[in-house]
């Protein structure tokens, strides 16, 4: 009977432990950031997850990836020059997407550029002046080190 009981406690232990650890299963998701035109990658691309507030910036050929558990998941995907995009991700398994993010030009109105002197003492930039007469460079001693 005792043995009955140790057996059952070891099986519901085991089960226990195998079901958590499915529970706790960390996912990838991976993103490769292109431009739509060119289809060439793009690298710095800024991507925050939430509800994490989690993120990162794309790499040099243009991939993102982060480990994430299983959820629902919102991404705000910017890039400088780029129109925005927002995606809602069911995470259950390893996901790649493929991204392609759209030039958006804007129209400024006006630009204005201002500039200042950083040093005012550019201007006239002085060495150092040392004044000799005659009799102090006779009482010098010379380059060859006579006295």
């Amino acid at each position: 009977m005792k043995n009955k009981n140790i057996t059952k406690l070891l099986i519901g232990f085991f089960l226990l432990a195998g079901s958590t650890i499915t529970l706790a299963q960390d996912y990838s998701i991976t993103l490769n950031l292109i431009d739509e035109d060119s289809n060439e990658p793009l690298s710095g691309v800024t991507v925050i997850i939430s509800p994490c507030n989690c993120g990162g910036i794309s790499n040099n050929g243009g991939i993102f990836t982060k480990k994430l558990t299983k959820g629902s998941y919102n991404l705000s995907i910017e890039y400088l020059g780029y129109r925005g995009k927002k995606i809602k991700v069911e995470l259950s398994n390893n996901q790649t997407l493929n991204i392609e993010m759209q030039v958006e030009e804007q129209q400024l109105s006006e630009v204005i550029l201002l500039a200042q002197k950083r040093n005012q003492n550019v201007e006239s930039s002085q060495m150092g002046v040392l004044e000799l007469n005659i009799r102090d460079l006779i009482k010098a001693p010379s380059a060859l080190g006579e006295f």
